[in-house]
């Protein structure tokens, strides 16, 4: 089990308030979505633009990808349906 982080960016779904992003494990795509809320947390900020949520995305990107790997363990691989990120995560 040895996730590789497809791209830098996630994209932001204002219907899910997340950024979804990719990682694969063997050939195996793996998608992880991290909230809104998740996001304005880590920034210790009430509420986030859309172009505030992708920027914070990017600035803690790595702290992200950790806490992806520790959910990615603790749930086991071959979940149907995204791995998502919480506050509580963090």
């Amino acid at each position: 089990m040895s996730l590789q982080f497809a791209r830098q960016d996630g994209v932001y779904n204002a219907d899910t308030q997340a950024v979804r992003f990719f990682a694969t494990d063997g050939k195996a795509s793996v998608m992880f979505t991290i909230s809104r809320e998740a996001l304005s947390d880590m920034e210790r900020a009430e509420s986030l633009t859309p172009k505030q949520v992708a920027a914070a995305h990017r600035r803690h990107l790595l702290k992200i990808r950790d806490v992806a790997r520790k959910v990615y363990a603790a749930q086991g691989p071959g979940r149907s349906g995204p791995y998502i990120l919480k506050t509580e995560h963090f």
